[in-house]
């Protein structure tokens, strides 16, 4: 036994003399040292060590994407002479969003985010939880009540914060309605009416009887700020539109009233044949595939398609002067409201708001920009803003940790030292025992 445990402890020395010699003769190639950035964004590593060291390189593995402040300390320790390599134990997910404030009695925000398919987010401010948005490669839109703060929108392995980007109020928001006298300017009326729009109307019952209300019933810039006109509208006003339109005001053209003549040099593109809506659709998920459609056939110069049916353009826009012009391709919207579900009235309303406040004329947008300590962060797209400011390829995606040291880097030589001289001089001691030389 004493003999094997000599011969162990031999062995052991001769090793660990060999090892020395390996780890003094092999050049010195650069430390790599490991950091890790947290779900929630923050960098796991002393920022003022980190920067008084050699500049070798620095392993960053991302379990989330990096707040500012971990971008901040990554550029600067790039700056500093490191080179970064960043790897993640899987795909992260990158989620850009954009908050526009829109005109309304009550207040309110139009929000838009970008993410990958089959997540979720959740959606808070200041104010605490909003809502809950899954996410698709198209993106997400979707209506909310004002934002208080920032708008912060949270995956697993991701948060973006936005501010705002809102415009004063104009001085004027009245709306006229022009048209025969429908169901469907009884419920656009309605429609704006309770989402507290003021409203002055003008609608045709007969050549000569006429249905109005307000003040004034014809466009002007000093009372009105968007002019919806309705099929029947009265060529007087529609000859008012083109000087309305050019000084700021918002038009909004529906249904086949786009083919009256006076509305061609203002109109956002030509109808086309009219398409009949799907039965019973009104009270689907998708309830304006049960509206006719007069789709747009083609768009004028300057024009972008907001919506499309089928392939086919449902509702444009486009810039005429100081002002703006949307063009709705749908027919009779009041059957949405009439034959839809439970939701029908509200949607809508909404709808209809959302379709005034992209031509309300509106002093420029400007962002008000909001701290938030939370994240530390007011970008709308942090992984783009990280690859940006290190100027780094994609990141690595790998299933194990990073092994950011060799083997050789990992052996000491005061240990191996020690190591070996004991392991000698207790096979020596041993052999002393037993009477060997």
């Amino acid at each position: 036994m004493l003999r094997l445990i000599g011969g162990v402890l031999h062995a052991i020395g001769l090793v660990c003399v060999t090892l020395l010699l390996w780890r003094l003769l092999t050049p010195a190639s650069a430390r790599h040292d490991a950091a890790q950035v947290s779900a929630d964004g923050h960098l796991d590593l002393a920022l003022a060590s980190a920067l008084r060291t050699a500049p070798d390189t620095l392993d960053v593995v991302l379990r989330g994407v990096p707040d500012a402040r971990a971008r901040a300390q990554l550029r600067a320790l790039r700056g500093s002479g490191r080179v970064l390599r960043l790897s993640a134990d899987a795909p992260l997910t990158a989620v850009a969003a954009t908050v526009d404030e829109e005109w309304r009695q009550s207040g309110g925000a139009h929000v838009q985010i970008v993410g990958r398919d089959s997540i979720s987010a959740a959606l808070s401010d200041a104010a605490g939880r909003i809502d809950s948005a899954a996410l698709t490669s198209r993106g997400v839109s979707s209506r909310t009540g004002p934002v208080r703060g920032v708008l912060r929108v949270g995956v697993h392995t991701a948060t973006a914060s936005v501010s705002p980007l809102g415009a004063a109020s104009p001085e004027i928001a009245r709306v006229l309605v022009l048209g025969d006298a429908t169901w469907e300017s009884r419920f656009v009326v309605t429609a704006l009416e309770e989402a507290g729009w003021p409203v002055d109307v003008a609608v045709s019952l007969s050549p000569k009887v006429r249905i109005t209300q307000g003040i004034s019933t014809m466009p002007a810039r000093s009372r009105h700020s968007i002019v919806v006109v309705l099929p029947g509208a009265l060529s007087s006003a529609i000859a008012a539109l083109p000087a309305f339109v050019r000084s700021g005001g918002g038009l909004v053209i529906v249904g086949t009233a786009a083919r009256i003549g006076g509305l061609a040099g203002l109109r956002a593109g030509t109808p086309g044949s009219t398409v009949a809506g799907e039965v019973g659709a009104e009270a689907s998920d998708d309830a304006r595939h049960g509206l006719d459609l007069i789709p747009i056939a083609a768009l004028a110069a300057g024009a972008v398609a907001l919506e499309s049916r089928d392939g086919k353009v449902a509702v444009a826009a486009r810039r005429v002067g100081a002002g703006r012009v949307i063009q709705v391709g749908y027919d009779n919207s009041w059957l949405w409201r009439m034959a839809g579900n439970d939701d029908a009235p509200v949607a809508h309303r909404r709808w209809w708001t959302a379709l005034l406040s992209g031509v309300v004329p509106m002093a420029a947008p400007v962002s008000r920009v909001v701290l938030d300590p939370s994240h530390d962060t007011l970008e709308a797209a942090p992984l783009a803003a990280l690859a940006s400011d290190l100027g780094l390829p994609a990141v690595r995606v790998q299933s194990a940790g990073v092994n950011s040291r060799s083997f050789v880097e990992y052996l000491d030589p005061r240990w191996l030292l020690a190591l070996a001289l004991l392991s000698l001089v207790a096979s020596w001691t041993l052999r002393r025992f037993r009477g060997l030389a």
